[in-house]
């Protein structure tokens, strides 16, 4: 009879010891999954900024070259300007536009350069989020 008793015990030992680890288990494949999807989340996040900074090279690679070509047109326009003025005006007025030529190319120049910048900080700022993702994932991944 003892042994019977301590039989029903013991089954009902074991019982209890697999249920705590089946909910463990089902716990820690939970777990998993939830870093899984998260990895995956993160990896297409750094991989859409990546498309992003990309396209954004390009964007501002064709912003020069059509700024360059505008203001060479510009330059030319105002060139044969100056030669027709200053064929049929004064010295005076043809230093007066000269002046106006080159503040107008300056504050141009000056423009593009700020656009030129903003765009290369913006990349800067895109380039360093990836890399704080980048590592963001590397620390869970090793967590």
């Amino acid at each position: 009879m003892e042994n019977l008793g301590i039989a029903i015990t013991l089954r009902q030992d074991i019982r209890r010891l697999f249920a705590l680890s089946t909910r463990r288990y089902v716990l820690l494949v939970v777990v998993l999954v939830v870093v899984v999807v998260v990895v995956v989340v993160v990896v297409v996040v750094v991989v859409v900024l990546e498309v992003v900074v990309v396209v954004v090279k390009k964007v501002v690679v064709v912003v020069v070259v059509v700024v360059i070509v505008v203001e060479v047109v510009v330059v030319v326009v105002v060139v044969v300007r100056v030669v027709v003025v200053a064929a049929t005006a004064v010295v005076v007025v043809v230093i007066i536009i000269i002046v106006v030529v080159v503040v107008v190319v300056a504050v141009v120049v000056v423009v593009v350069v700020v656009l030129v910048l903003v765009l290369v900080v913006v990349v800067e700022v895109v380039v360093t989020v990836k890399v704080a993702v980048v590592v963001l994932v590397g620390v869970a991944v090793v967590v």
